[in-house]
């Protein structure tokens, strides 16, 4: 009796040691620093604030696992492969960034600043793998300029260039990246 429980010690022991280790994750951004926008009375001209408010992201989504769409139905969180700060706050923080680079002459911030302040507010519907080979970034934002407001819905699909979780998250950054490229392009003059 005495040697099968050591038997069975060690066969666990020897499986947890087997067992694949946890690896984090975080979103990137294109190569180079962000802009940054100054007041420089050399301008003379005061820079647009932008602020992106919070991203909103459903329950799903908020967890730590990435997301993978294995059909039209189904999707599963990953369980050893996790986001290493949460997902909403990594958005925020790499659209700022994405933002901050695409509009040079704009001070974007992720906070309000005293004065006039044009606001983003952005909701992720999706943000996965996909059992297709390619991921999905799917939503919409709301840009707020003085009394005016302009809704628009994106969809993003983006091609994985290999297999595995690095690929896919450089692939859902990518994706994030050609949505911002899109919120540029609609909201400078």
């Amino acid at each position: 009796m005495k040697r099968l429980l050591i038997t069975l010690l060690a066969v666990c022991l020897t499986a947890c040691s087997s067992s694949e280790s946890t690896k984090y994750y975080q979103l990137t951004t294109p190569q180079g620093g962000a802009s940054v926008a100054t007041s420089s009375s050399a301008f003379g001209q005061q820079p647009k604030h932008l602020w992106v408010q919070s991203i909103n992201v459903p329950d799903a989504l908020a967890s730590t696992g990435i997301a993978f769409q294995t059909s039209d139905v189904e999707y599963r969180l990953a369980e050893q492969n996790l986001w290493a700060s949460p997902l909403d706050q990594q958005l925020q923080q790499t659209l700022v960034t994405n933002l901050s680079n695409l509009l040079p002459n704009w001070l974007v911030t992720n906070s309000t600043l005293k004065g006039d302040n044009d606001s983003l507010a952005v909701t992720v519907t999706a943000f996965q793998g996909r059992w297709d080979g390619h991921v999905l970034v799917k939503g919409y934002w709301i840009y707020q300029h003085q009394d005016e407001a302009v809704r628009r819905s994106f969809e993003q699909s983006v091609p994985l260039k290999d297999d595995g979780y690095p690929a896919l998250v450089q692939a859902l950054s990518q994706a994030w990246y050609q949505e911002a490229q899109q919120v540029a392009s609609q909201i400078s003059p």
